[in-house]
């Protein structure tokens, strides 16, 4: 299976069976937004508490590099080797309405391609 393949089979799933979630990002004082279409998962098994006893839900969210590779997000290009279109450590999702923290995000690639990412969103 080539990459572009394996995005497409990913794009055909999202379609059908995913959701809409908002991706931000602080660039330079503006927020960079893009719509992605993701897989979301409850993960009730990683319920957390934050320092004021209120409880956190967590989310694995499962996209394609598709909708942000489109609109540029979050804009500007790699540096030191690092892949931008990977959301990191404090970007924002809306789910369902709810803001939502980025954890942490990995990239999938394959042949050198990115063709999937994986994140943990809690909040």
């Amino acid at each position: 299976m080539t990459p572009q393949a394996a995005i497409a089979m990913l794009d055909r799933q999202l379609a059908s069976n995913g959701q809409d979630v908002t991706l931000s990002r602080t660039v330079a004082g503006a927020p960079a937004v893009v719509v992605v279409r993701c897989a979301v998962k409850n993960g009730d098994s990683l319920q957390t508490q934050d320092p004021f006893g209120k409880s956190q839900g967590s989310f694995k969210l499962i996209m394609s590099p598709t909708q942000i590779e489109a609109t540029g997000w979050p804009g500007g290009t790699p540096v030191g080797g690092f892949d931008q279109r990977i959301p990191i450590n404090q970007d924002r999702a809306i789910i369902n309405g709810h803001i939502r923290t980025i954890q942490v995000a990995i990239g999938i690639y394959m042949a050198n391609t990115l063709v999937r990412i994986e994140a943990l969103a809690v909040g």
